[in-house]
């Protein structure tokens, strides 16, 4: 919510009657569709602007010294500012009429007349913002309430009562709309295509736009709602319907302007008002005409960096620490910002990060990883050296070592685990680097974290521990099988694989081996040099004085 208001209060930053310190000389109005009155012709200098607003056929361009100019089609003098052209704060144009609003709350209007568009009713005082579409005006006051005025054949200026609460307003062809500052939206006036029939849940609005038969509204999560007319689409908001922050309706056309700072455009295309000009990036503010469509682009404003990976179009104050602004005149297009990834937390809990916002202990599955599917209630899987990644129960009926939720294979942590040494000690180490300082190597994986190595205990559990038979791989197997294994203490190790009749199959020994984990790998052939039938065989490891048997399943 506050991303979303804090770019809108930018665009429309005049509205309060405040005025840049500066001029922007690299803010400038792009322009883009119909231009058969010249309305896509941007009057040079093209700089120092801070709103646009556009008319059925022409458009208007608040410059931030206060004045107003006004370019297209001008049959009823609606480009004709009014002297003095000055201390404006806001802008607005409909069918053949403009409206400006001047700093001391009033409202001047010239252009075409004929049902009074032109004719603000007294008293004309405490205005703070204006809205007009076809040949009916609106004004909104401080107090929330709005007025209308102009052509009213369909109730259009007739607005509902409580008049009260409003903080925005929007004028169609025929309808009109009010935003309450509890998030609901009032429309009324002409309804033949429903565009008064607001969606439910009517809730949650924070800005409104209105074009000849439609109706838009964008929520304070980022999303757009449509409704009415939609014969030429203008309803069908393009995805993903996220990350806007301000919308705008032409006739048949609709626009959106992003967090990053680019235009999305849907609707009649008819004279390429929805092709946005390249680059598409670092805008502020939108309008759309009849067939024609504005953009303001600012240097005031650059990409912001979050530590989840987005990017956002912001002034550099709008991008406080640990957020990182990338500089003035910075697009989003390309994405200047790291990638984010699943960062997991020890709970299993999933949060999108980039790589060095992933709080210790907090493990980052890679860019691009996501949270759904959680990634975070899996983890590496040791067995032996051989690392998988699965869910802890799983890892358990293998008869691995878990390393924890959202542990990852690469690099591979199973190539050491906890050693404990006489006296208790734990280090974690490989199984040769154990052998040689003469310690018990708890398996691949482990750690040292539990206090695993009392030390009265030590000697005694090493000497007296059967060798353990971890699970082959693969198993069931079609060819070779890797037989896995791990002896508490040095010596001699004997396998011995038997079919399930009881005959010997093949025997392998080991003279001496240090404590550790160990492998040794079938090829499926007897002690004859022949290759077994499919089946279940038994294996048979014997070291230390104790013995430990397993099973492999042969297939084809």
């Amino acid at each position: 919510m506050k991303r979303v208001m804090g770019l809108l209060g930018f665009a429309v930053l005049l509205f309060c009657g405040t005025v840049p310190a500066q001029a922007d000389d690299e803010s400038i109005i792009v322009a883009w569709g119909d231009n058969d009155w010249g309305q896509c012709n941007v009057p040079s200098p093209n700089a120092d602007f801070v709103a646009v607003a556009a008319g059925f056929g022409h458009s208007l361009g608040l410059k931030w010294d206060g004045t107003i100019v006004v370019w297209g089609f001008n049959d009823y003098g609606q480009c004709d500012v009014p002297s003095p052209n000055a201390d404006f704060v806001a802008v607005t144009g409909g069918r053949g009429h403009s409206l400006g609003l001047k700093y001391d709350g009033t409202i001047v209007a010239w252009g075409y007349d004929e049902f009074g568009q032109c004719s603000v009713p007294p008293p004309n005082a405490s205005f703070v913002a204006v809205a007009a579409r076809s040949i009916h005006s609106l004004g909104l006051k401080s107090d929330g309430t709005i007025v209308a005025w102009g052509n009213n054949d369909h109730g259009q200026c007739n607005v509902p009562t409580p008049n009260a609460g409003f903080v925005a307003m929007a004028a169609g062809a025929g309808h009109s709309l009010g935003l309450r500052a509890n998030g609901t939206v009032v429309a009324w006036g002409y309804n033949y295509d429903g565009e008064c029939n607001v969606p439910t849940p009517n809730a949650d609005f924070v800005a409104v736009a209105a074009g000849n038969l439609h109706s838009l509204g964008l929520k304070s999560d980022g999303t757009i709602v449509a409704w009415g007319n939609n014969d030429w689409f203008q309803c069908n908001i393009p995805t993903p319907n996220a990350d806007f922050v301000a919308v705008a309706a032409g006739s048949y056309h609709s626009l959106g302007l992003k967090s990053d700072g680019t235009i999305v455009a849907w609707g009649n295309n008819e004279f390429g008002q929805c092709d946005i000009p390249a680059p598409n990036g670092a805008f502020v503010a939108i309008a759309a005409g009849f067939g024609h469509s504005l953009g303001l682009r600012s240097s005031l404003v650059g990409a912001c960096c979050h530590d989840d990976g987005r990017c956002t179009v912001t002034t550099e104050a709008g991008c406080p620490a640990p957020d990182i602004w990338q500089g003035v005149g910075v697009f989003c297009a390309p994405n200047p910002c790291p990638p984010a990834g699943a960062c997991c937390q020890a709970d299993g809990t999933c949060i999108l990060f980039v790589e060095d916002s992933c709080p210790t202990p907090g493990i980052w599955q890679g860019a691009g990883s996501v949270c759904d599917p959680n990634p975070c209630q899996m983890g590496a899987c040791c067995l032996v050296n051989y690392c998988l990644i699965c869910s802890e129960s799983e890892c358990a009926n293998f008869g691995g070592n878990y390393v924890g939720n959202g542990g990852l294979c690469d690099p591979n942590p199973c190539f050491e685990g906890a050693c404990c040494t006489v006296g208790g000690n734990c280090d974690h180490l490989s199984p040769e680097e154990c052998a040689t300082q003469g310690g018990t190597f708890l398996g691949h994986g482990t750690d040292c974290d539990s206090d695993p190595c009392p030390a009265s205990s030590v000697e005694g559990d090493r000497r007296s521990a059967p060798p353990a038979n971890l699970p082959p791989i693969p198993n069931p197997s079609t060819g070779q099988v890797v037989i896995q294994y791990e002896v508490p203490v040095a010596g001699s190790v004997a396998l011995e694989i038997f079919d399930q009749t009881g005959a010997l199959v093949r025997r392998f020994s080991q003279e001496s081996q240090p404590s550790g984990s160990h492998e040794i790998r079938w090829d499926r052939r007897d002690s004859a040099g022949r290759c077994v039938p499919s089946g279940v065989y038994l294996t048979r490891i014997e070291a230390a004085g104790s013995m430990t048997t397993g099973r492999v399943v042969l297939t084809r």
